[in-house]
């Protein structure tokens, strides 16, 4: 994806409780949008992809420290 805080196409991220993550992937996909991609980060935890109407890119994150 696209760095946060660039020009043109955005990347922005979301987090979430940690305990909703799945759920809210779910969500994403139940409702015809496609993931464009996972990361596992060196943590083990994962955060996921998709474009928004615009095509930006929007990441959703589980709250448990992926950034510091």
């Amino acid at each position: 994806p696209p760095p946060h805080f660039g020009g043109g196409r955005q990347h922005f991220a979301f987090e979430v409780p940690e305990s909703d993550y799945e759920n809210t992937r779910n969500e994403i996909e139940a409702g015809g949008i496609t993931i464009i991609d996972v990361v596992t980060w060196k943590s083990g935890k994962q955060s996921f992809y998709f474009n928004d109407p615009e095509g930006n890119i929007l990441e959703v994150v589980p709250n448990s420290g992926i950034w510091d």
